[in-house]
């Protein structure tokens, strides 16, 4: 890694953490994208969901509102961030998760053959040792276990050049812009398929308008008339049965790509 390469350590995502926590407040796009997220993972990982659980991050637990960890029974759920002001805020926010650590997915500190079911959400395209993240999630996903993999959506032609800009101006202003990557499907299967896994199913998920979110967040942040509140609550609701109609459609305007890899 060259000097002008942002070093994602620790202490970095410490401090991404506590700037994009004044960010977001409650809003219902957090509700629809912890649904699309849930209702994956219980149609791909519903013969796992009592086994052994490891996410390979905490960001929506710590700092969102996008937590999918609460929306899954299980006392057997690890969780795991390379940022230890990520995991404090994580227990904090849901006391019930007791198997929280601190741990760099690029080195994960569990034996091989681990857990049943992992779910990796748009993790490991957040820095560019995405292979040795791949390498070390197959070594503790056990025999016939399943990875849900989500990564940022290529085909999603505003998604990806909106990436491509975050990445020019890296060279700007390092302090601010984290790496940022998006996969198409034939990608990210050629990278998990070279890990050892098997990829079962696909999909796209999480369709809105790209800039939607950030404009619901800014306006359930202010004092908005309870009627625009609805309004946007339904435009969520009615884009996404538009849109998940058309597959061409929804590989277009998913934010994520969604693999099911299993071992």
């Amino acid at each position: 890694m060259s000097s002008m390469e942002m070093k994602l350590d620790s202490k970095y995502w410490d401090y991404i953490a506590e700037k994009m926590s004044k960010k977001y407040v409650n809003n219902p796009f957090f509700e629809y994208k912890s649904n699309e997220v849930t209702n994956l993972i219980k149609k791909w990982g519903s013969k796992k969901l009592n086994g052994k659980i490891l996410k390979t991050d905490l960001y929506e637990e710590a700092v969102s509102h996008d937590d999918v960890l609460k929306n899954l029974i299980n006392k057997n759920i690890y969780g795991i961030d390379i940022s230890a002001r990520v995991v404090r805020n994580a227990n904090k926010r849901n006391p019930k998760l007791k198997k929280l650590a601190v741990c760099d997915v690029k080195k994960i500190s569990f034996k091989k053959n681990s857990f049943d079911l992992i779910i990796s959400t748009s993790t490991i395209d957040h820095f560019p040792e995405i292979n040795e993240a791949l390498d070390e999630l197959f070594r503790v996903t056990k025999k016939g276990g399943i990875m849900i993999l989500t990564l940022e959506n290529k085909h999603n032609i505003p998604l990806n050049l909106m990436c491509k800009i975050k990445k020019s101006f890296k060279k700007f202003n390092m302090e601010t812009i984290y790496y940022d990557r998006c996969y198409s499907i034939k990608e990210a299967k050629r990278l998990v398929e070279k890990a050892g896994f098997k990829v079962t199913d696909e999909s796209c998920i999480v369709n809105t308008p790209l800039f939607f979110p950030i404009i619901i967040n800014s306006l359930y942040k202010r004092k908005t008339p309870k009627i625009v509140k609805e309004f946007l609550e339904k435009s969520i609701i009615v884009f996404d049965k538009i849109i998940k109609k058309n597959k061409f459609l929804t590989h277009k305007t998913g934010y994520f790509i969604a693999l099911k890899c299993e071992k």
